[in-house]
């Protein structure tokens, strides 16, 4: 026979019966355990009610705060951008020394102003060192090989001379 886990069901609207064998006395359909069990689990909805309320109260609390967070943003925004709104009518209301010049020939200042052509100065300037590409790569291997063989040979003739000396030490 299994036994009843509260856990498994926190609030169950009716007692659970479980199958009776014939020598065991079931007790559980008394009137009076019924009453008990029932009483039981009105308290116990009460106070889960209880608890209902004051998470409730709690959130509520908590979305007026935000609410308020909210509002006091939307306020500073708009205030920003009748801000930027009256910065853009004393702007339209100014005319640069340019539109009043094109106003005065005749023009519209609508038309965009045309590129002034960036005077050229006349200076000579060095002749960049020709690229490597144009060099003539033949003649610079044979000179690194020209080199390193030049070095290998100096390198040798040192390397005999000291096994020379060496030999006359020894001797």
């Amino acid at each position: 026979m299994g036994g009843y886990s509260r856990t498994m069901d926190p609030i169950p609207l009716l007692p659970r019966r479980y199958p009776t064998t014939v020598t065991s006395i079931d007790y559980r359909n008394s009137s009076d355990y019924n009453m008990v069990y029932l009483q039981q689990q009105l308290d116990q909805q009460v106070k889960y009610n209880f608890d209902l309320q004051a998470q409730i109260q709690e959130l509520t609390s908590e979305f007026a705060k935000k609410e308020e967070e909210i509002n006091n943003l939307k306020a500073r925004i708009f205030k920003k951008d009748q801000e930027i709104d009256i910065l853009r009518d004393d702007k339209k209301g100014k005319e640069d020394d340019f539109t009043k010049k094109r106003r005065r020939r005749g023009l519209s200042p609508s038309q965009p102003r045309k590129q002034q052509k960036k005077r050229e100065k006349v200076v000579e300037k060095r002749k960049p060192n020709p690229p490597e590409s144009t060099m003539d790569y033949s003649k610079t291997l044979v000179n690194l090989f020209k080199k390193g063989a030049e070095a290998s040979n100096s390198s040798i003739k040192k390397n005999l001379e000291s096994k020379e000396i060496k030999e006359e030490d020894t001797s």
